[in-house]
């Protein structure tokens, strides 16, 4: 095949790709500038902004226009919707690579780091993911400690542009594993 035909084909498969089907599929790894970056974006009034958000929103029950939370049996998070707001892309992804840092001091190891970029409705959409896991820890009963469960922080961006940042917590229902601590502490523990 020469390189015409793949390149036609490439473009066939990112107008036809998705979420679920994406055209590009990679590890992600941030820069040493974006780390170092990272170290000065927690000193800004931005990163008080975004824990102040999130914290005070939570735990005093306010609704924010920017802000969802999300709560059932089987899962516990939050949305954040860029859409709304006047944020960069800097600011949603060191918010992102924050949050990691925060769970991963909670006892998790860094399972997967990827993004997927793919089209939707003639633009061109990536997605940021870092799904965490507790590190293994055996109870007194001999189950595995869950701590708070699984966790899925996901950042979706359009055009260089952040859309949403979604923050997931899924706890097991099985029963190696010990009762899930609550997503309440959980934020305490992070914010705090």
């Amino acid at each position: 095949m020469n390189f015409w035909n793949k390149l036609k084909d490439w473009f066939k498969e990112e107008e036809q790709s998705s979420p679920t089907k994406p055209f590009v599929k990679e590890w992600l790894e941030r820069t040493p500038e974006e780390k170092v970056d990272l170290l000065k974006w927690k000193l800004e009034d931005t990163c008080l902004d975004f824990c102040s958000l999130v914290y005070d929103s939570f735990s005093q029950s306010e609704k924010h226009p920017y802000l969802t939370f999300l709560k059932s049996p089987y899962s516990s998070g939050f949305l954040l919707d860029f859409r709304k707001g006047n944020y960069q892309l800097r600011d949603a992804q060191r918010f992102m690579d924050f949050l990691k840092e925060k769970v991963e001091h909670l006892n998790y190891l860094r399972q997967l780091s990827d993004f997927r970029l793919y089209t939707r409705n003639g633009k061109t959409e990536r997605i940021e993911r870092f799904y965490l896991k507790p590190r293994v820890k055996i109870a007194e009963n001999n189950q595995v400690d869950q701590l708070f469960g699984n966790v899925i922080i996901e950042l979706t961006i359009q055009e260089k542009q952040p859309l949403t940042l979604k923050f997931q917590v899924n706890p097991y229902s099985d029963r190696n594993y010990t009762k899930s601590q609550t997503f309440e502490k959980m934020i305490d523990q992070i914010f705090m």
